[in-house]
């Protein structure tokens, strides 16, 4: 009942969300017509966390009821207004007083009388109203406190009312009324003290059954608009306009933001009553609905299964002479000398490499159509993925004469992440093959970077070409299934690409899809074309291996060539490394690696001080192998993946932690729940404990805890459940917490779920006092970083 309140409440709001016309005229002198003339443009700064009254959105847009009033006096006037963004009443202030700006839009009428300025004539006015915990009975006026203080929001007559008619209350001022009430929700504050549109909206909004409102008596607080003294003529010019809108119209605007709290107790009942019909009117559809879902999806499961079966045993019995024939031209294309015959062979070679593919394409497309692609996520290096791609399509790309490089811009790319290897090969490879085949002459670059969004950190991989690019009209339908567009055509045998099935962008964006990810393109016909992928982290610490070695030092012998040296530079940039160039015998430095050809140039040979070597391709190095190298050869008397159980906490030592820091833990085995917390403690954190999801609840709720470690499956509750609600009581917060699941057995399935609800980490117990010490340096190391 508490989702559809909220749904009819936000639909009440929509209902009144077109825009009011203004359809006043008014008189201005010509001094203010001048002034008009010699300011075209008014800039103007918000209280940007004041909604509804006016607030700026996540895009940077002016919202609020001083949006439409702002509209309307363009409309009328002439003037443009033009935002100036501020990140809080401060600095929108001292953007006035700067002369940045030359209005604020919505200010109590006390303030401008006691900072200097001057204000229009109210544009609207509101209730003082009182904020409680719903169990808080007993208090209706600030009177009834008897022991705490009172929030109010920072409205400067808002205070000063409240002074005035309770001077014998203790009371703080909070930064915007949003502040105050989640003081009361936390529990810190007995009540607060806000206008009456900014409790409605909280209240039954954001803290529906946990606050409520009462309304003390009083007086309405007017809201104004103030300036400087010097733009006399501006608030004389606002004024007209603003008395220029009917009594009725002030109420259309108002309505479209502002629900009074009168209103909501009117309504209460009767959105009982409409959600009760409603309810059992989509009760009666839902039943009808899912007889026909279920006997349509018995018919398309048939067809599916049959189409399915049918593509494979077709698949099967093309793929069979296909390859018979692909071995053969293969081994004639060894005996053959004439060039001429060489070459035609090598086409129907390509041909029939071509045909292989496009089958293996639609076996691909039946098996989603069929629903039968199933994530199977396991710990796996990206870097491996990628390289393997470009190995794979060398040899493609060097007979288009185009040149395919993999550039890596973040570590993480070579430590294990939980991912589906085979789903983000295949989308890779897809992705990679198309824009090979139609790229001449040119250059393939993959770059691996790490990006943050929605406040998480996500893998994304750019594929960018240089190619013939996509038409604007053909790339919104570039991912539909058999959706080709139109190719340049060529009569040269050398050029000649096999028309593929239309299915290479369509399963790639699939495949991304079903591991919670997000494929895009962008394209310029002429110039090329970029293909990003972009899929959550989750990184696979149980099956932790060596990170990347401090202080490393990769030296390279004199007379070395500048290209070579900034191909190593390339590779290692990921951890920051910088090649040196010095005579072998010079070095002095124990950690120092040493990187030369051999004879022939065809290797390079990596050693250590121990001249224990390993031998990488010149033609080209992979960055995976490389990394492999490095830590063989730098960890080469370590067993990397060694776990050691936590039995007790004589291994673990004070970690670099900010004062203070509170780790919370959620356990409901007393004996683990002993022990971990008194491992935590030896490392610096203030450690708390709880049994159960409530407890966990009502501890994060009170110290708001940077990092939590929970129990996936808990004997009353489920882990997973209480990271999705903690995470939702997080929206808020400037500040990343850390939440880390763990359990004794994981599924193939809790890997996905641990994404979805907003896990950081899942490790399977026992976890080594080791990767504990690794991911906290990790993690706060970042947030001081």
């Amino acid at each position: 009942m508490k989702s559809t309140y909220k749904l009819i409440f936000l639909f009440s709001l929509n209902l009144f969300s077109l825009e009011i016309q203004a359809d006043n005229k008014i008189s201005l002198t010509p001094e203010e017509q001048r002034y008009i003339q010699d300011n075209p443009v008014i800039t103007y700064s918000v209280e940007p966390h004041n909604y509804p009254i006016e607030s700026i959105n996540a895009s940077g847009i002016h919202t609020g009821l001083t949006r439409n009033y702002i509209n309307l006096l363009s409309e009328i006037t002439g003037i443009k207004f033009q935002l100036v963004p501020s990140e809080n009443y401060v600095e929108s202030y001292s953007n006035l007083k700067s002369g940045k700006v030359k209005l604020l839009t919505s200010t109590s009428e006390d303030y401008p009388k006691a900072n200097g300025l001057i204000s229009t004539i109210p544009f609207f006015s509101a209730w003082p109203t009182m904020v409680k915990r719903s169990k808080s009975t007993y208090l209706y006026t600030p009177d009834d406190i008897n022991e705490g203080y009172v929030s109010i929001s920072d409205n400067l007559s808002l205070i000063n009312w409240f002074k005035e008619q309770y001077p014998n209350i203790t009371y703080k001022i909070m930064k915007s009324p949003a502040t105050a009430i989640e003081s009361v929700a936390k529990g810190n504050a007995a009540a607060a003290i806000v206008l009456a549109p900014h409790a409605t909206y909280n209240v039954n909004l954001l803290y529906q059954g946990v606050l409520k409102i009462s309304r003390p008596s009083g007086k309405k607080i007017p809201l104004v608009m103030s300036t400087k003294p010097e733009d006399k003529i501006l608030v004389d010019i606002l004024n007209k306009v603003i008395t220029s809108i009917s009594a009725q119209k002030q109420n259309d605007l108002a309505s479209k933001w502002i629900i009074p709290i009168d209103d909501v107790k009117k309504n209460n009942e009767l959105i009982k009553l409409i959600s009760f019909s409603a309810l059992f009117i989509l009760f009666i559809m839902l039943i009808y609905t899912i007889r026909n879902i279920r006997k349509l999806k018995s018919e398309l499961h048939s067809i599916a299964d049959k189409n399915t079966l049918e593509i494979s045993v077709m698949s099967h019995e093309l793929r069979t002479p296909l390859i018979g024939i692909l071995t053969a031209c293969e081994d004639l294309s060894n005996k053959i000398s004439v060039t001429a015959h060489k070459d035609r062979l090598l086409n129907v070679i390509h041909v029939t490499k071509s045909l292989l593919d496009n089958l293996d394409l639609s076996l691909d497309y039946a098996k989603i159509n069929a629903k039968q692609v199933q994530t199977n996520p396991h710990p796996h290096n990206l870097s491996d993925i990628c390289d393997t791609t470009v190995k794979l399509f060398a040899s493609f790309a060097e007979k288009h004469k185009t040149k395919i490089k993999v550039s890596y811009l973040s570590p993480e790319f070579f430590m294990p992440h939980l991912i589906d290897s085979q789903l983000i090969s295949q989308a890779l490879n897809n992705i990679v093959n198309n824009a090979i085949k139609h790229t001449r002459s040119g250059i393939v670059l993959i770059e691996c970077s790490v990006v943050r969004v929605d406040d998480r950190d996500k893998f994304s991989i750019e594929i960018t070409d240089t190619g013939v690019g996509i038409p604007a009209e053909t790339l919104e339908k570039l991912s539909e299934p058999y959706y080709q567009g139109q190719q340049p055509t060529s009569n040269e045998s050398e050029n000649y690409i096999p028309k593929g099935t239309g299915l290479g962008l369509f399963v790639a964006k699939k495949n991304i899809h079903l591991i919670g990810g997000n494929l895009v393109i962008f394209s310029k016909q002429g110039i090329g074309s970029r293909v990003k992928i972009v899929f959550p982290i989750m990184p696979a610490h149980y099956a932790i291996q060596e990170r990347f070695p401090n202080h490393l030092l990769i030296i390279m012998p004199e007379g070395t060539a500048q290209a070579d040296i900034d191909d190593i530079k390339d590779l290692l940039n990921p951890w920051g490394v910088v090649p040196r160039v010095q005579s072998f015998s010079t070095v002095t430095e124990e950690h120092a690696l040493f990187m030369q050809p051999n004879f022939n140039n065809t290797l390079w040979i990596l050693s250590n001080r121990n001249n224990e070597q390993r031998k990488l391709s010149n033609a080209p190095i992979y960055a995976s192998e490389f990394f492999q190298a490095i830590l063989s050869l730098t960890n080469s008397h370590r067993d990397e993946n060694q776990i050691t159980p936590v039995t007790n906490t004589k291994d673990c030592v004070k970690l670099p932690l900010p004062e203070g820091t509170r780790l919370l833990i959620v356990e409901d085995e007393p004996l683990l729940r002993a022990v971990q917390s008194e491992m935590f403690t030896s490392m610096g954190f203030i450690v708390d404990a709880a049994a159960d999801a409530q407890s966990a609840y009502k501890s994060w709720i009170q110290y708001q805890h940077p990092m939590i470690i929970t129990d996936c499956r808990l004997d009353n509750s489920d882990g997973f459940e209480l990271v999705l609600h903690l995470r939702k009581l997080m929206q808020n917060n400037s500040e990343s917490v850390l939440i880390i699941g763990q359990s004794a057995s994981l599924k193939d399935d809790d890997y996905m779920r641990a994404k979805e609800v907003g896990m950081n980490h899942i490790m399977r117990k026992p976890v080594s006092v080791k990767t504990w010490h690794s991911l906290i340096i990790e993690h706060f190391g970042n947030r001081s970083a």
